[in-house]
C-alpha cells in the first residue's frame, strides 16, 4: 500500500482490471481493491476506466459482461466514483481481444464502445497547476549520476528547464538543473505530469555528498517553495476505520512527497458535504465511519506540503492505521 499511495499521487487516471471468470469478481473485491480505489480517488485521480478481462472464460457473452458491470457499481460508488460516467471495456488479454480492435473476436462486436487502448488515450489528464511554480517530489536519489547529483520523480506542478535554479526543501539549499530526461530522452524542458530524471549541481561551496537530499525531498521554485510542516490543519473525511478517530489517535500520514508517523492533536469542527464549516454544530469528539471534520494532525518529523488551494497535487493526504486507510483529505493550512 505505501508504494500504491505514491503511485496514486502521480497518476492522471485509474485503470481497474476486473475478472469476468465465474466467481472471480467477488474474490478480487475481497482484497485491497476497494481501498486502492478510495486512495486513488482521495489523491485526485477522478478519471476511471474499467477493463473487464478474461471475457474468453464466458464465451464473450454480453450477459457475462453486463453481470460484471452491474456487480461492480456499488463498489465504485463506495470508492467515490460515478458508475454512470465510468467506461467499461470487455477484453481478453490472453488472446489480445478488445485491446486495439473492439470487434475482434466477433463476440465482442456486441460492445459498441472503443477498444481499451483508444479508451485510455481518450482519458483527460489532470489540470496542470502553474501558479506555485515547480514542484518535483523526489522518489529516488543517485549520487554521481549526470556528473553530480541525479534525482527521479514526477513533476507535480510548474515546469523544469535546463539551467533553472531551484530550492531543495526541507534542506533549504539552492540547486541548478544541469540536465533533464523524460521518457528516456534528453529534453530541454519538462512540464507538470512528466516523470523525469534531473541532473543537478549545488549552487555554492557545499559538496554533493554534504547535501541533505533524499527520497521525500521536494525541488521547488525559488520564489515560492513548499512549506515545511510539523502541524497541519486539514479537511478530513473518514472511510471505515476499525476504531473511531479521537484526539491522540496514532496513524501514519502520507503526502505525495513522503510519509511519517502522526497523531490527531485536535478535532476543530464538523464539516458539511461540501467541506463547509457547519455553523452552530458542536465540535465532534470522535469521528466514526463516513464523517467529515477539520482536524490537526501533528507530524513526527518535518514534511514538505502545500496548502490545497495553492497546489492541489501536493495538498492532499491519506491517514492509515493498522494496515488500513482510515481517512483522507486536503490541507487547509500549515499551523506550525
Amino acid at each position: 500500500m505505501p508504494a500504491m499511495v505514491g503511485a496514486a499521487a502521480q497518476a492522471d487516471a485509474v485503470l481497474l482490471v476486473l475478472n469476468a471468470s465465474p466467481g472471480e469478481l467477488e474474490a478480487g473485491f475481497a482484497g485491497q481493491t476497494l481501498e486502492h480505489l478510495r486512495v486513488a480517488r482521495c489523491l485526485g485521480s477522478s478519471a476511471l476506466l474499467v477493463a473487464v478481462n478474461q471475457m474468453d472464460a464466458v464465451g464473450y457473452a454480453r450477459q457475462g459482461f453486463d453481470e460484471v458491470v452491474a456487480a461492480s457499481r456499488s463498489v465504485l460508488v463506495r470508492a467515490g466514483y460515478d458508475p454512470g460516467t465510468t467506461r467499461f471495456v470487455p477484453v481478453s488479454a490472453l488472446h489480445g481481444a478488445g485491446l486495439t480492435d473492439a470487434s475482434s473476436p466477433p463476440g465482442l462486436g456486441r460492445y459498441d464502445g472503443p477498444p481499451l487502448l483508444a479508451a485510455v488515450r481518450a482519458l483527460e489528464p489532470r489540470p496542470i497547476p502553474f501558479t506555485v511554480g515547480a514542484r518535483l517530489c523526489i522518489n529516488d536519489v543517485i549520487l554521481g549520476g549526470h556528473g553530480g547529483i541525479a534525482v527521479a520523480g514526477t513533476l507535480q506542478a510548474g515546469e523544469l528547464r535546463v539551467g533553472q535554479r531551484l530550492r531543495l526543501m526541507p534542506a533549504d539549499e539552492k540547486l541548478q538543473v544541469r540536465s533533464v530526461r523524460s521518457r528516456d530522452k534528453a529534453v530541454q524542458q519538462a512540464v507538470a505530469g512528466d516523470h523525469v530524471e534531473v541532473g543537478l549541481s549545488v549552487v555554492g561551496s557545499m559538496s554533493a555528498t554534504e547535501l541533505r537530499i533524499a527520497a521525500g525531498s521536494v525541488l521547488c521554485d525559488l520564489a515560492s517553495p513548499s512549506r515545511v510542516a510539523r502541524v497541519l490543519e486539514v479537511a478530513l473525511r473518514t472511510l471505515e476505520p476499525a476504531t473511531p478517530l479521537t484526539r491522540g489517535f496514532p496513524c501514519e500520514l502520507y503526502v505525495p512527497a513522503a510519509s511519517c508517523g502522526a497523531s490527531i492533536s485536535s478535532i476543530v469542527c464538523a464539516l458539511g458535504p461540501r467541506s463547509e464549516r457547519l455553523e452552530g454544530a458542536p465540535r465532534p469528539r470522535v469521528l466514526g465511519p463516513n464523517c467529515a471534520a477539520r482536524g490537526r494532525p501533528k507530524l513526527a518529523r518535518p514534511v514538505c506540503v502545500d496548502v490545497h488551494t495553492d497546489c492541489k497535487p501536493t495538498g492532499r493526504l491519506v491517514l492509515r492505521e493498522g494496515g488500513r486507510t482510515v481517512a483522507a483529505g486536503v490541507i487547509f493550512a500549515v499551523v506550525k
